[in-house]
């Protein structure tokens, strides 16, 4: 029994290995393509994305060539929004045209907080003169 290959017999083998190399290369390569349209995107609406992350896939992208991802991201407001969404493309239109951005599901996960907490530690202390006799004695 022969453990080692020799190099006729690897020969198959590392090209079977480049082929899925590059195949994943390239899947990898066209997600961070369309990620790229996420962002784009939630730009547009005034948002700022916090997370993206590619979902390999998920049950929420309908069709084959769609690229799905989970989001998290600030909306004008100041309120995080966990989403899911996936980027396809027309069916007749260009291999590398522009993107479509579909949100599925999109949910508040906090409020910004109101005014009031942030006034409420200048309410509390009073400011001082840096030259006021009462601050050296209150220390």
């Amino acid at each position: 029994m022969q453990i080692i290959a020799t190099s006729d017999e690897a020969n198959p083998y590392f090209l079977i290995a480049i082929a899925l190399g590059m195949f994943f290369l390239l899947w990898f390569l066209g997600a961070m393509f369309r990620r790229e349209s996420v962002k784009r995107d939630l730009h547009e609406r005034g948002c700022r994305p916090r997370h993206i992350w590619w979902t390999v896939w998920a049950l929420w992208a309908p069709y084959l060539d769609s690229i799905p991802f989970r989001v998290t991201y600030l909306d004008p407001f100041g309120a995080v929004h966990k989403a899911r969404c996936y980027v396809t493309h027309r069916l007749f239109g260009p291999a590398f045209g522009p993107r479509i951005v579909r949100w599925v599901k999109d949910e508040i996960i906090s409020q910004p907080l109101s005014p009031e907490v942030w006034v409420a530690d200048e309410i509390i202390r009073p400011r001082l003169e840096p030259g006021d006799a009462s601050s050296r004695d209150a220390d």
